[in-house]
């Protein structure tokens, strides 16, 4: 524990001394309580569980939030359906999977598979499309690939955004403002490789520059495939211009579009987070972000 004298530590305190091949130790609010408890993972025994903290760093025993799960490796505490409280994430390799469980007043229940990631190992939660929901970083040990899989809400995720497909042996990756752009940029590493990479998050950049933000627009779904449908307060004039426009400022693609409800296509453009801009006869313009993937 840090006493706080120039960053001088005390003396180990051992929660557990039969830990069950513990892989990840993750700090979260499990409880609501306002003090950090620590989530653990075991491997060895399929079960995932909490140290509640009593106060001034001393720890409960275990609890047991999740047991039989299979072969649990990382986990990432987040309030993935935006409800308040902290749930977990989880991966497991045997599995290929990333898994989520609900946090429901301090009872959890098994939220089901919400990605498929060959060999999963690291995770990682951020919001990096700045839709307000936490998406999720995997990382495989065997597929070479660094993934994002965005959240469309209440903890679904969309089909995973390829970051880097040519890593070896990815076992964790983080987030963290690295240009000083106000954007979460992925940091990641191949220890058989050698090599420590990081990316720059382009999917917000320069959004906020294009155009003032478009009010009074539903885009459904969202992240999308091929076609979604927009609907507008304002409806679309004559003379109106619609367009795509990507994360450079460049026109993806034009819309013909009228009236308040219309089809946007975006079949053909690469994943990613673009704009729906248009511009009026009087010159204004606005904007929507949405995802593509």
């Amino acid at each position: 524990m840090n006493t706080g004298d120039n960053g001088t530590f005390g003396p180990v305190q051992l929660l557990e001394t039969n830990a069950g091949y513990g892989l990840y130790a993750e700090p979260g609010d499990i409880d609501g309580d306002g003090s950090i408890d620590l989530i653990v993972s075991g491997y060895a025994d399929n079960t995932i569980r909490v140290h509640h903290n009593m106060g001034v760093g001393v720890f409960g025993p275990a609890q047991l939030l999740v047991t039989d799960w299979y072969f649990p490796y990382s986990i990432a505490p987040g309030d993935m359906d935006n409800d308040g409280d902290l749930d977990i994430v989880a991966a497991s390799s045997e599995l290929d999977s990333i898994v989520w469980f609900r946090n429901d007043g301090g009872l959890f229940s098994f939220g089901g598979p919400i990605a498929q990631l060959n060999c999963a190992r690291g995770l990682h939660l951020a919001d990096m499309d700045g839709n307000g929901w936490l998406d999720v970083i995997g990382s495989s040990s065997c597929a070479a690939d660094l993934m994002l899989f965005l959240n469309n809400g209440n903890g679904e995720l969309s089909k995973g955004i390829l970051i880097d497909g040519l890593l070896t042996y990815v076992f964790a990756s983080h987030t963290a403002d690295l240009n000083g752009d106000g954007i979460p940029d992925v940091l990641s590493c191949s220890p058989f490789r050698g090599l420590l990479c990081w990316y720059e998050n382009q999917m917000m950049v320069g959004v906020e520059e294009w155009s003032p933000p478009l009010d009074g627009v539903i885009i459904s779904p969202s992240p999308f495939h091929d076609h979604a449908a927009v609907r507008l307060s304002a409806p679309i004039g004559r003379s109106d211009v619609v367009e795509l426009v990507d994360n450079s400022g460049r026109v993806s693609r034009s819309i013909v579009a009228k009236g308040n409800e219309f089809i946007m296509d975006g079949s053909g453009l690469a994943p990613g987070t673009y704009c729906l801009r248009i511009v009026r006869t009087d010159g204004t313009r606005t904007a929507s972000r949405f995802v593509k993937y």
